[in-house]
């Protein structure tokens, strides 16, 4: 993310913030100041994370998401332009990670022929992740496999962060 502000809008973080760059925007329109999107500004990440490395950064990003969840950050005020948007896009991710197991606990609960095909959907889906660790690779299976793992992989950090953010284990981030 790449921002401008003012200096008289910038206001110290708070001790052990994780999502710096979330929570000085949140505050600047905290403080009723226009925050503009600029579609002809560009970033670039050129970075290739492995999978454990992208699994860390996904629950440090999404701790921080839970941060924001605390009485002590004051950003979710109807006064704050961004309130809506905040919510939309950063908390409602959180119930997604949540979704995952608690739809496979559910099915196992319901027996009607629909959500034994999603049980049996899951369970496939599951197992396919597993054959990644495999050392053999074959084809369209090995190309499941990899889909399986990617959706697990970028869907369950928010379990993990969830678990960080109520132990009050602090995220995983070195500056």
């Amino acid at each position: 993310m790449i921002y401008v502000i003012r200096k008289r809008l910038h206001l110290l973080l708070p001790r052990g913030t994780i999502l710096d760059d979330v929570y000085i925007l949140l505050q600047v329109a905290g403080q009723r100041s226009r925050v503009v999107f600029d579609p002809k500004v560009v970033a670039w990440d050129n970075s290739t994370l492995s999978p454990t490395q992208e699994f860390r950064h996904k629950v440090r990003t999404l701790a921080g998401n839970y941060q924001f969840l605390q009485p002590a950050t004051l950003l979710l005020t109807r006064s704050n332009m961004l309130c809506v948007q905040f919510v939309c896009h950063k908390l409602l991710r959180l119930l997604a990670s949540s979704a995952l197991p608690g739809g496979l606990v559910s099915t196992f609960w319901i027996r009607q022929s629909m959500d034994e095909l999603t049980l049996v959907l899951q369970i496939v889906v599951y197992a396919l992740a597993t054959l990644t660790a495999l050392p053999a690779k074959v084809g369209f299976m090995s190309w499941l496999s990899n889909i399986s793992r990617t959706f697990i992989v970028l869907n369950s950090p928010g379990d993990v962060a969830f678990i960080y953010f109520i132990t009050g284990r602090e995220a995983v981030w070195a500056r």
